[in-house]
């Protein structure tokens, strides 16, 4: 794939399959045939992906079956659907207004305002407005190397309208069958394509840590990553994030580094109120006040932490297992120091596991409602053999 030439992922159609290899400037996905006509559903459909390298959207698109021209505006949506977000949007005209030909169909796009970068990691969900059909079943298609095709997620026939976040209840329908519900699409420049890597790392806060709080409610955050860029010295605040469970309360930029040298650095943010998730940005700013690199990491909580033990019940050899019904309870995997959502089973507190329902999940939510504030478990059970 040439590293100047700008590469097309178009999402097909419901129920579609086929093998996939991506061609030299050309769109990064090939239709192979036509498929079959889908019905006149109302409803919004895409698919779940993640990426292999960094890549720069472009545009968003929708899928033109019979290659007439849109009968009505379509929405198309990207989201993070690790935390549900939506990152950015577009409305694709009617009519035939950006319509180009890809094998045996044609898509139409629209460009965003502002193009988004995607970075390995995360998984992310794209997603359209289907009214009246006009979308088939059966397509073969080929995918960019770079993109990889998770999972079909629909919204219930009679709901067209496109939810506000992403998650297992706004997109109910899932689909495992390969390259389905792909009636949505994206174009992206490769990451060769793209400006040269920023020059600055975070390994410190995790995703989802919870940070506990000492008395007076606060805490301060440490900061560690790696540098490599001409900066006087490094910032960092933390902003609430968008939920309407978020809470806290913001701070101004401060200096965690003066004077910073190449390599690994670390640093505090101080005081950080009780609350979350919080997004924590670090910025490394030169001479002239120029902002010349960043990083972030969301959902960070400053909350109540505990260390669970026990046997079974406290192992996860429950029934049923349990899910928190609040989004802010996390749990700590011992295995890879990360911090996940504290779903049961829960993470690899030692190897007599077990594999089904504990209390952790149920007491979390109650906390996090009551207290107003993340809730953090470290898992230390050891179920009886």
């Amino acid at each position: 794939m040439k590293s100047t030439t700008l590469h097309f992922l178009t999402l097909l159609s419901i129920f579609c399959a086929g093998a996939q290899r991506l061609q030299a400037d050309d769109p990064a996905w090939t239709a192979q045939n036509r498929g079959t006509a889908g019905p006149a559903l109302d409803f919004s459909l895409g698919y779940r992906f993640t990426i292999t390298n960094s890549i720069q959207l472009t545009h968003l698109g929708r899928v033109d079956y019979d290659g007439g021209g849109l009968a009505v505006p379509a929405l198309a949506r990207l989201y993070n659907w690790d935390d549900g977000t939506a990152l950015t949007e577009v409305t694709v005209p009617a009519g035939m207004a950006g319509r180009e030909t890809n094998g045996a169909l044609v898509v139409h796009y629209a460009a965003l305002a502002n193009p988004i970068t995607l970075n390995p990691g995360t998984s992310y969900l794209v997603a359209v407005e289907v009214k009246g059909g006009d979308f088939g079943y059966d397509i073969g298609m080929t995918m960019a190397d770079t993109v990889q095709w998770v999972e079909g997620r629909a919204t219930p026939v009679g709901a067209p309208a496109m939810p506000a976040t992403a998650s297992d209840t706004s997109f109910s329908i899932a689909r495992p069958t390969p390259k389905c519900y792909m009636g949505a699409s994206f174009k992206f420049i490769p990451s060769a394509s793209l400006p040269p890597t920023l020059a600055i790392t975070l390994s410190l806060p995790k995703a989802r840590q919870v940070i506990q709080r000492d008395g007076s409610n606060h805490a301060d955050i440490l900061l560690r990553g790696t540098h490599s860029s001409a900066a006087v010295r490094l910032e960092a605040r933390a902003i609430v994030m968008p939920g309407a469970t978020n809470n806290g309360v913001a701070t101004d930029w401060v200096t965690i580094v003066g004077a910073p040298i190449h390599g690994p650095f670390a640093g505090r943010l101080p005081g950080l109120t009780a609350g979350g998730w919080y997004r924590i940005e670090v910025r490394a700013v030169d001479a002239a006040d120029n902002v010349i690199d960043s990083a972030a990491v969301d959902r960070v909580g400053v909350g109540d932490v505990f260390v669970t033990a026990g046997q079974s019940n406290a192992g996860c050899f429950g029934v049923p297992t349990q899910r928190p019904t609040d989004d802010r309870v996390s749990a700590y995997t011992l295995s890879s120091g990360t911090w996940r959502f504290a779903a049961d089973p829960q993470p690899d507190i030692s190897s007599f596991m077990g594999t089904g329902g504990s209390a952790w999940p149920i007491l979390g939510s109650l906390l996090a409602r009551s207290n107003q504030m993340p809730v953090g478990f470290i898992g230390l059970a050891y179920g009886a053999v």
